[in-house]
């Protein structure tokens, strides 16, 4: 798990990416795992240089991966097709937001 730059439907961003062997799924290590990358790109200020945001780009199919975005406290930003003609979904936090929650 960690903090990726991301090429996202032609915009450079901050994603949050993991991966966990399959006997490890389930039992929330994805959720803290994610949460933990996006507060340490907030907390050290990595999203000022990628619209103050942090994002998840999820395959519209992994619905596991949207559940952990909408407990990390992101929000469906948008749809888009990528090359191969498969669709994908972009949850994002704002700075903003993170901060509103984090105090």
């Amino acid at each position: 798990c960690g903090l990726l730059v991301q090429e996202i439907d032609g915009d450079t961003r901050l994603e949050v990416g993991y991966s966990l062997l399959p006997n490890y799924w389930g039992k929330g290590f994805a959720i803290e795992a994610a949460a933990a990358a996006k507060n340490h790109g907030f907390q050290n200020s990595y999203d000022l240089d990628f619209g103050c945001s942090v994002v998840s780009m999820i395959h519209i199919d992994n619905h596991p991966s949207i559940k952990v975005a909408i407990k990390n406290e992101m929000l469906l930003e948008k749809t888009f097709i990528a090359e191969k003609s498969e669709s994908f979904h972009v949850y994002s936090q704002q700075r903003e937001n993170w901060e509103n929650n984090h105090k």
